[in-house]
């Protein structure tokens, strides 16, 4: 009899054992994952104002892009206070500081590396919802608005640095996809340039709703950024011999008495993408769109 009691006693262990794992192994109906966080308007919504809100950040629009960065190029030289700054270590003048410390850089492109991963979760999560494949136009709008702040980060990053490392989705967990090497800029401005297409088909005119006016992404304002950033895509540019070795698409700037002073130095030389005419076209297009078309309440 003993014996039974203890098997019984056992069998029903066994029984509360598997019971309470089943009822302890439940989701929270309050975690935010990338599977339920696209699939409301809502919370995607507060995704999207999440990387908007890397834009007022010090290394990015904040401080660093919209001043300490803006009187430092190839024609002008704003040095403040300081003697030599283009030899200081952990000078602010401009991106283009061959002497710096590596660790200074770092911080500097490493928030607009951060803006350009928000919004590349943003742009993978809204890309695979339900909502948004079955036609949502509130969700087509946040796509939108996604792929555009994408293209702006890795925009201003090419510009400033050149060639940089680039990938078009997030980051995975396991990082397979993030230590990776720069590629070609051009390569780059191809990749956003389709974004910004995408992108435009997919916003209002400024105006046309009621919380898509001057603080937010509109129509306008991508053709805008599309028309500049195909300028900068189709111009010249220093450009690395091992990135872009003869044979490539780039079209060299000609060194001749009426254009002195571009020859080659080492292996880096001025040139600009042998379809450079293509993305003056693209610039050309957009800004007699934004002119010309009736629904822009502010041409």
């Amino acid at each position: 009899m003993k014996r039974y009691n203890l098997l019984y006693m056992l069998i029903a262990g066994m029984m509360l054992c598997t019971s309470c794992s089943d009822f302890l192994d439940t989701d929270s109906p309050s975690e935010q994952s990338k599977e339920n966080l696209y699939e409301n308007e809502g919370m995607t919504r507060s995704a999207i104002m999440g990387v908007y809100s890397e834009l007022a950040g010090t290394y990015v629009y904040g401080q660093k892009m919209s001043v300490n960065w803006q009187g430092v190029s190839d024609i002008e030289q704003a040095s403040g206070y300081q003697e030599d700054p283009a030899t200081d270590k952990t000078s602010d003048s401009g991106a283009a500081n061959y002497w710096c410390d590596w660790y200074n850089k770092t911080l500097q492109w490493g928030y607009i590396f951060k803006m350009a991963e928000l919004a590349s979760t943003a742009v993978d999560g809204i890309r695979a919802s339900k909502a948004f494949n079955s036609g949502s136009v509130a969700m087509k709008r946040y796509m939108g608005e996604a792929l555009v702040l994408r293209s702006l980060s890795y925009f201003e990053l090419v510009r400033r640095w050149g060639d940089i490392p680039f990938k078009e989705g997030m980051s995975n967990s396991d990082l397979s996809n993030v230590y990776m090497g720069k590629i070609n800029r051009d390569s780059i401005y191809s990749c956003i340039v389709k974004d910004m297409k995408e992108a435009i088909d997919y916003l209002p005119w400024v105006g046309e709703l009621a919380d898509y006016n001057s603080e937010r992404i509109t129509k306008g304002f991508a053709k805008g950024m599309l028309a500049r950033i195909a300028l900068f895509a189709g111009g010249w540019s220093v450009r690395d011999g091992k990135e872009f070795p003869a044979g490539a698409n780039v079209e060299r700037y000609p060194n001749t008495e009426q254009n002195p002073g571009m020859e080659e130095v080492g292996e880096y030389y001025i040139g600009r993408p042998s379809n450079w005419r293509d993305y003056y076209e693209i610039a050309e297009q957009q800004c007699a769109e934004i002119i010309g078309d009736p629904e822009n309440l502010i041409s």
